[in-house]
């Protein structure tokens, strides 16, 4: 787990310019470096693990309708998780996540590595989910 932690980690800073001159400003991405300085090494790498199973089970599901209930319990937990651990993810954000999922060919090509067609699959999904919270 520690080599899976420390690929996340590098992918993180290889992008955190990136991050921070986009959403620098941004109440969430302050939020989310607060909370993130906090956690030790240990926390750290169960916050991984716990998103890692929600995403992971979110795959394994690929095969339903993104609006059968058990997916977007998933999709819930997903942004449960981001909220608790990171920042607020609003219905707003979460719906942006989605997208990127799927506009950003970095995002899309990674997530489709865990299962072919999953970034799209997410984002029908969460689009369903933030259409259902309002």
């Amino acid at each position: 787990m520690d080599k899976i932690l420390k690929e996340v980690e590098a992918h993180q800073k290889k992008y955190q310019k990136e991050t921070k001159e986009l959403y620098g400003k941004e109440d969430a991405y302050k939020e989310s470096e607060k909370k993130y300085a906090k956690y030790t090494e240990e926390q750290k790498q169960e916050i991984f693990s716990k998103g890692q199973k929600i995403f992971l089970d979110i795959a394994n599901l690929i095969e339903k309708d993104p609006s059968e209930e058990s997916v977007q319990i998933l999709i819930g937990d997903w942004r449960n998780h981001i909220t608790e651990y990171f920042y607020d993810c609003t219905t707003p954000i979460l719906k942006g996540l989605g997208e990127m999922y799927v506009e950003d060919t970095r995002f899309k090509k990674n997530i489709d590595k865990v299962k072919p067609g999953l970034a799209e699959f997410l984002k029908s999904a969460i689009d369903i989910y933030c259409l259902n919270s309002n």
